[in-house]
């Protein structure tokens, strides 16, 4: 008889949200012997920083970044409004900007198009500003995938339903979401319909229910 025995699962890639001191070998290594983290999402507006130092030490880590590398949302706020011009001019710096070896061999996996994309006071940005500033990012970081944060289920529908260059959007839990299977189940239907991938995780910050009073 032969018994067939399943490949075994890849390994779940964890991730952490901000590396505010840990950008340095010794900050890398604190982090994955303490949480077991092989991915990092951060924020820089500096190309040279970006590709000398920060993305050369995740390497050498074996660690993976994703960034948002459009700065803060008061650089493309008008008059409260979210404003897609100004957007696109805070990402010029990255044009030539040689992030493609980190892109091609892993070290960079993701660009985080915004933060919290309904927190504008007045104007949004809707699902074709969404769908353009991947595209956008694309032209600039060729094969650089792009994402924003937010839930599937919360995200504006474009015209006809689905995004064409937006690839995956970010189902950050919090325990008032309610029992966390119904809540995936929801959220990747949610994701299929727009044709978008999810990124998942948990607000450990202030997402729980209070009980530990923290």
């Amino acid at each position: 008889a032969i018994s067939l025995v399943p490949a075994p699962l890849a390994p779940t890639r964890f991730g952490f949200w901000g590396l505010n001191g840990y950008v340095s070998d010794r900050g890398f290594a604190d982090v994955r012997a303490r949480m077991g983290v092989r991915l990092v999402q951060t924020a820089t507006m500096n190309p040279a920083w970006a590709v000398e130092s920060l993305l050369p030490l995740a390497r050498s880590a074996g660690m993976t970044v994703t960034l948002r590398l459009s700065g803060d949302h008061p650089g493309y706020t008008r008059d409260g409004n979210f404003d897609l011009a100004a957007w696109k001019q805070m990402m010029l710096v990255w044009r030539n900007s040689a992030l493609g070896p980190f892109v091609d061999d892993g070290t960079l996996a993701g660009h985080m198009l915004l933060d919290d994309i309904d927190t504008f006071a007045g104007y949004n940005p809707n699902a074709a500003d969404l769908d353009e500033m991947a595209r956008f990012s694309k032209e600039l970081i060729p094969g650089l995938m792009t994402f924003v944060r937010q839930k599937a289920t919360e995200m504006p529908k474009p015209q006809d339903g689905r995004y064409r260059h937006l690839d995956a959007v970010v189902n950050q839990y919090k325990a008032v979401d309610g029992d966390v299977s119904a809540y995936a189940a929801r959220q990747v239907a949610a994701a299929a319909a727009l044709d978008v991938g999810i990124i998942n995780g948990m607000n450990i910050a202030d997402g729980g229910d209070g009980s530990s009073g923290r």
